[in-house]
């Protein structure tokens, strides 16, 4: 959800451009670039896996959304984002790899057949 709240922003801080307020645009911009790197992982920000922390900065970066129209539909997104990782958080749940493939099968038995 919030990829694709980055999409968004990303691409309404180019049309903001042409809003008056040049710095939050470009601030939004690079909002935008931010969470897509979080979110898809690229190397540098894979480690950052604890959901407390994006749910927390999320809600920072709404801060900077609610000012210009064109960013006003990213912040809903990411609003929404926001309230799922904190669900996440609150219920415990971590963050793996998907590139990562879980260990299959259990203990094979001892040589001789018998475990």
């Amino acid at each position: 959800m919030c990829f694709s709240g980055g999409f968004f922003v990303f691409n309404a801080g180019l049309i903001a451009l042409y809003y008056p307020n040049l710095y939050l645009a470009i601030g939004n911009i690079a909002i935008g670039l931010i969470v897509m790197a979080w979110e898809y992982p690229i190397p540098p920000f894979q480690y950052v896996t604890n959901f407390w922390l994006r749910a927390i900065v999320y809600l920072l970066f709404i801060g900077a959304m609610v000012w210009e129209a064109p960013t006003q539909t990213a912040g809903l997104c990411f609003l929404c984002g926001v309230l799922c990782y904190f669900r996440a958080a609150i219920n415990g749940e971590k963050w793996t790899d998907p590139k990562k493939k879980p260990a299959r099968g259990g203990a094979k038995p001892a040589a001789g057949g018998k475990s």
